[in-house]
C-alpha cells in the first residue's frame, strides 16, 4: 500500500510534466510550422515580385521595339514624300525649261524674220 501513495504522488506530477512537455512540443512544432510557412510566404511574395517586374521589363522592351519601328516607318513615309515631292517639282521645272525653251526658240524665229 506504501507503493501505491508513493506511485498516486508522483501521478499528478507526471500528468503536469507531460502536459508541460506536450505543450513545450506543441509550441516547438507551433513555431517550425509558422516559420516553415513563413518562409514559403516570402519566398511565394520574392517569385511573385520578379515575375512582375520580369514582365514589366519585357513589356518595355517590347513597347521601345515598337516605338523604335514605328519612327522607322514615320521616317521612311516621310522620306518617300519628301522623294515623290522633289520628283514633282523636278518634272516641274524640266516642263518649265521646255515651254521657255520653245519660247525663246519661237523669240528668235521672230527676230531673225525682221
Amino acid at each position: 500500500m506504501y507503493t501505491m501513495t508513493i506511485i498516486a504522488a508522483f501521478e499528478p506530477l507526471s500528468m503536469l510534466a507531460g502536459a508541460i512537455g506536450g505543450l513545450v512540443v506543441g509550441v516547438v512544432v507551433f513555431w517550425l510550422a509558422q516559420n516553415i510557412m513563413g518562409k514559403n510566404r516570402v519566398q511565394a511574395a520574392e517569385r511573385k515580385s520578379q515575375d512582375i517586374i520580369r514582365d514589366a521589363k519585357m513589356q518595355a522592351e517590347n513597347t521601345t521595339k515598337t516605338a523604335k519601328l514605328e519612327a522607322k516607318a514615320e521616317a521612311i513615309k516621310r522620306r518617300e514624300e519628301f522623294e515623290k515631292e522633289t520628283t514633282n517639282i523636278r518634272n516641274e521645272l524640266r516642263n518649265n525649261e521646255r515651254h521657255l525653251s520653245k519660247r525663246e526658240d519661237m523669240v528668235d524665229r521672230k527676230w531673225e524674220m525682221l
